[in-house]
């Protein structure tokens, strides 16, 4: 009986993947080693032109491949592993992401361990040094929203009031019940999956692993921050936007739909989750700002071009 399945995206990351997919098959041993559970590896690569599916068929031909044949975005890319996927548990993961002894075996017996618990996330570093802070998310409300957008949290770090997304007043060492996790690395359990209906496809990029949470939240079950053990996030390559020697006006591109898209979902999340908790008034300025913000960050990245 499978007791994990992994869910591994990719596109345009063949430079990285190799590293999630090895560190996901040390951890894939490490589980069957130490408590005798079986691992099944799914990865869904959304029509790379690196050479990213060739390499991986090449390479791991144990490894179950979903080639779509287009780029479909982060929610319908995971949905189109569903029919595959037979583990007790999920775990979300992004293909440039890279595992630290253990995460497998202690995150299950984490989540074994307490049956209120729906989703987790372990502690998530950046290559670069330093905590991923979106792998611990605060609730998504007018307040902290706003200071995320226009940087305020960045004055005052530490304060509940100013950085309460990103959780600044608890420390990154410490278990925490939190309002979202990152998509990078999300464990779920997979009846949970299976009563949200999975992962909402009107999000194409960004913001889809809010709603995921917010959903499962929903239902009853706690979203938790776990640091007893942690990955490496090669933060930017499994969405196309991390150069790797120079910047192609295909990067420049994706950085564009990018820039788009994490605006875009902002509005879908607000309008799913949020709005009717609003007045006309507040929800008319909400959407004009959202709007501002849009033609802004797709300025900054044409100006580069």
């Amino acid at each position: 009986m499978i007791k994990l399945s992994v869910v591994i995206s990719c596109f345009n990351n063949r430079h990285i993947i190799e590293k999630t997919i090895d560190s996901s098959i040390a951890s894939q041993k490490e589980l069957l080693e130490k408590l005798a559970l079986e691992t099944e590896i799914i990865v869904f690569d959304n029509a790379s032109t690196d050479g990213s599916a060739e390499f991986i068929k090449k390479t791991y031909p144990q490894i179950k491949l979903v080639e779509n044949k287009v780029n479909i975005g982060f929610s319908k890319g995971n949905n189109s592993a569903r029919p595959y996927v037979n583990g007790e548990y999920i775990l979300f993961l992004n293909g440039d992401t890279e595992f630290k002894p253990n995460v497998f075996v202690k995150m299950l017996e984490y989540f074994d361990g307490n049956k209120q618990i729906g989703v987790a996330t372990c502690k998530v570093d950046l290559f670069t040094g330093g905590l991923d802070k979106d792998c611990r998310r605060g609730e998504m409300n007018l307040l902290n929203t706003f200071m995320r957008i226009t940087g305020l949290w960045k004055l005052f770090p530490k304060n509940r009031f100013f950085n309460g997304y990103y959780y600044g007043h608890i420390s990154e060492t410490v278990e925490h019940e939190v309002f979202g996790v990152q998509g990078a690395f999300l464990l779920t359990r997979k009846e949970l999956a299976d009563k949200i209906g999975w992962w909402d496809e009107d999000y194409f990029l960004n913001g889809e692993d809010l709603d995921f949470c917010q959903k499962i939240h929903d239902l009853g079950f706690k979203i938790m921050y776990y640091p007893a053990v942690k990955i490496i996030h090669y933060r930017g390559y499994s969405k196309g936007t991390r150069e790797v020697k120079i910047i192609t006006t295909d990067i420049k591109k994706t950085r564009i739909l990018v820039a788009k898209s994490s605006v875009e979902s902002m509005k879908i999340f607000y309008k799913k989750h949020l709005a009717r908790k609003h007045n006309i008034l507040t929800n008319m300025l909400v959407y004009f700002s959202l709007a501002v913000l849009s033609t802004l960050r797709v300025l900054k990245y044409k100006i580069k071009v």
